[in-house]
């Protein structure tokens, strides 16, 4: 696991922070080293991202720089929030270009004031693998505001535990095949609960058959050797239950019984940095010379 580095360089008013790097993808986070009180400075990321497409994400940390909120500038394609002491950038595909720049706009309270930490993460999908990594923390003065007093520590005594927590447990999923004229449409229902963040379905698509997409929930589809996949950078946690569906189109196959099987996995699913997935149940399907007749099997 990568883990955060930084070093604080002052240069012509600005902290440079060394980038991390994760195989082909290289990623600098640069903010001044300091800003007065009720004021706004900007600040830049620059991915590295060499041929990486399809979903990703970039999340800002501020848990560790309360007072201080972020206000997009630019936000290279992506879809822009900050709330809860988070700021999230979202793109469902993001740009081909091998380097992507954000910017954004650090203000600090009036009241805000000592030093803050910005950490963050960048996720995203290389050949259908996710991969997460941390990208460099910055560390920024803030000057005026109110002065905190400093807290008298009072000893407690502790007790450290462990506990796996899996939501395995959480998450259904069933299917259904249906005839439409010469091709079948099958529908997935994922009930996922308030789950949410990076999920995707992969479906295994029998040889003589192309798959195109119907209903995508948001998702990006992609039906590339005989697997069909839908992949969300962002699943929605306000929906309970989330529905797909492609249709199967024979193109090669001969008269005969197929089956169609594939599984859901999610990062809510990750336990101890081991992911898991949820077997979909499988669908059958038998095509005949002129006709064609389906049947689901769980």
């Amino acid at each position: 696991m990568v883990k955060a580095l930084f070093i604080s360089l002052n240069l012509v008013g600005l902290a440079m922070l060394p980038f991390l790097y994760v195989g082909n993808v290289s990623v600098e986070h640069q903010a001044p080293s300091e800003v007065n009180a009720g004021e706004s400075v900007e600040v830049t990321i620059t991915l590295n991202k060499g041929t990486i497409t399809g979903p990703a994400r970039l999340k800002l940390d501020f848990s560790d720089a309360e007072g201080l909120i972020a206000e997009d500038i630019d936000n290279a394609g992506s879809s822009f929030s900050f709330s809860e002491g988070n700021g999230l950038y979202i793109w469902y595909s993001i740009q081909a270009d091998e380097q992507v720049v954000l910017k954004y706009r650090l203000k600090a309270g009036a009241d805000a004031s000592g030093t803050k930490t910005i950490s963050g993460s960048f996720s995203y999908l290389d050949e259908e693998e996710r991969k997460k990594m941390d990208i460099p923390s910055v560390i920024i003065e803030v000057k005026g505001g109110a002065v905190a007093s400093t807290p008298v520590e009072t000893p407690v005594e502790t007790v450290e535990t462990t506990t796996e927590v899996s939501n395995e447990e959480e998450v259904t999923c069933s299917r259904m095949v249906t005839k439409q004229g010469e091709d079948f449409v099958v529908s997935i229902d994922v009930k996922k609960g308030s789950n949410h963040g990076f999920a995707r379905i992969k479906e295994t698509i029998p040889a003589g058959f192309n798959a195109t997409s119907i209903e995508n929930a948001g998702a990006v589809f992609k039906f590339v050797d005989g697997y069909a996949k839908f992949l969300w950078t962002s699943l929605a946690a306000d929906k309970d239950v989330v529905t797909v569906s492609y249709k199967l189109e024979r193109t090669t196959a001969s008269a005969g019984t197929y089956d169609v099987d594939g599984v859901f996995s999610g990062e809510f699913l990750i336990v101890n940095d081991v992911p898991k997935s949820i077997v979909i149940p499988t669908g059958t399907f038998t095509v005949e010379i002129g006709r064609a007749s389906c049947r689901e099997r769980g």
